[in-house]
């Protein structure tokens, strides 16, 4: 946990991709900055709200607070259209098909108003395309 939110903190992004990567020293000495705490309020409502908070103390002691009950990208914090569509697209090119990637990016879309086996019944799809 501390090395992503220190990635996040240095980059602005904590995708697949940033974990292929050897670590950046810079990221890995503010990752040793971090302090991470249970707070057993949240464990109350999980798995229903998968809630965290983060707090940032500036080098002159000002305090910085940030807190979710649902992370980015859940159905109750859904992400935009073009977000949920770079995100997917950035862990699957060069991995699957051009054509996979745009099917996996529908089905992506569609979780949020299907049952979840159908996305990863398409998901499967799209591997398959792959192999062909």
């Amino acid at each position: 946990i501390a090395y992503c939110v220190a990635l996040a903190l240095a980059t602005g992004d904590v995708g697949i991709r940033s974990f292929t990567k050897v670590p950046d020293p810079a990221v890995l000495n503010l990752a040793s900055k971090v302090h991470v705490r249970h707070n057993p309020l949240y464990d109350r409502d999980f798995p229903r709200k998968m809630a965290a908070a983060v707090t940032i103390t500036f080098q002159d002691g000002t305090p910085m607070r940030s807190a979710v009950e649902f992370p980015a990208g859940d159905p109750e914090n859904p992400f935009a259209a073009e977000r949920l569509s770079a995100k997917v697209r950035s862990m699957l090119v060069g991995v699957m098909s051009d054509e996979a990637v745009e099917t996996a990016i529908q089905a992506a879309k569609m979780e949020a108003q299907g049952p979840y086996r159908d996305w990863i019944g398409l998901m499967q799809r799209g591997s398959e395309a792959v192999d062909r």
